[in-house]
C-alpha cells in the first residue's frame, strides 16, 4: 500500500472511531482506534481516542497506559484540546491523578491557556485540595481578566478554605482544653512520660466542595482553534 493511501487509511480509522464516540459506541471506537495504531503507532489522535474508549468501557489501567503513550509522543498545537478533554473525562470518572496528568501535558504544550488552568483547578478542588486550585484560578484570571467562571469559582473556594479553616479551629480548642487538665495530672504522677501525639485532624464538612461542586455551576471547557466551547 502506498504511504499516501496508507495515511488516508489511518485518517479514515480515526475519524471513524471519533464519531463512534460520539454516538457512544464505545466498543466500534476502541476497534477504529486499534486499527489507526496498526497503521501507525505514533499517531496522537489515536492513543488519545482509545484512551476514551476505553475509560468509558471501564479499563481504566489501559486507559492511563494510554495516556501515558500519547503523553509520550511529539505534540503540537493540533493536539492541545485532545489532552483536554482526556483530562475532562477523567475528572468525570474521578481519576483525579489521571485527571491531573493529562491536563500538565496539556499545558506543557500551552502553558497560557487560561481555560486548561481553569479546567484542572476542578480537578483540585474535588480533591480538596484547594490551595492549588486559587493557584490555578488566580492565574486564569491573570490570564483572562474577563473570565467570570473562573472568578466565581475562585470567590467560592476562597470561602469554602475560610469555612474548613475556622472548623478546624473549632473542633481543635475543645480537643485541647479537654486534654490539658489530664496531661497535667498525668505529668506529675509521671514526670517521665512520653508526651501523646497530636489529635488527628478533624474531618472534612460533610458540605465540603465535592458535594457542592455542581451547586457552583461550573463546568469545563473544551478548546477548538482561537474558540472554547463549555461542556
Amino acid at each position: 500500500m502506498a504511504n499516501g493511501e496508507s495515511e488516508s487509511s489511518v485518517a479514515e480509522a480515526i475519524d471513524r472511531g471519533y464519531q463512534s464516540l460520539e454516538e457512544e459506541k464505545y466498543e466500534e471506537a476502541k476497534s477504529a482506534f486499534a486499527e489507526a495504531l496498526s497503521g501507525d503507532g505514533e499517531s496522537v489522535p489515536a492513543h488519545a481516542g482509545i484512551c476514551r474508549a476505553l475509560l468509558a468501557l471501564g479499563d481504566k489501567k489501559g486507559a492511563g497506559e494510554e495516556l501515558d503513550a500519547a503523553a509520550s509522543l511529539e505534540t503540537g498545537a493540533e493536539h492541545l484540546n485532545l489532552f483536554n478533554v482526556l483530562g475532562i473525562r477523567f475528572r468525570q470518572a474521578r481519576e483525579y491523578d489521571l485527571s491531573l496528568r493529562a491536563f500538565d501535558r496539556a499545558l506543557a504544550i500551552s502553558p497560557d491557556e487560561s481555560v486548561l488552568h481553569y479546567n484542572k483547578s476542578l480537578a483540585q478542588i474535588v480533591r480538596m485540595e484547594l490551595n492549588d486550585a486559587l493557584s490555578l484560578l488566580k492565574r486564569a484570571i491573570e490570564l483572562r481578566p474577563e473570565f467570570p467562571e473562573a472568578k466565581k469559582a475562585c470567590e467560592k473556594v476562597e470561602r469554602w478554605r475560610e469555612r474548613l479553616e475556622k472548623e478546624s479551629k473549632t473542633e481543635a480548642e475543645p480537643e485541647a482544653e479537654a486534654k490539658e487538665e489530664p496531661k497535667a495530672a498525668e505529668a506529675a504522677a509521671e514526670p517521665d512520660a512520653e508526651p501523646e501525639e497530636d489529635s488527628a485532624p478533624p474531618e472534612e464538612s460533610a458540605e465540603g466542595p465535592e458535594e457542592e461542586l455542581d451547586g457552583l455551576g461550573m463546568s469545563d471547557f473544551e478548546i477548538k482553534g482561537d474558540e472554547v466551547s463549555g461542556g
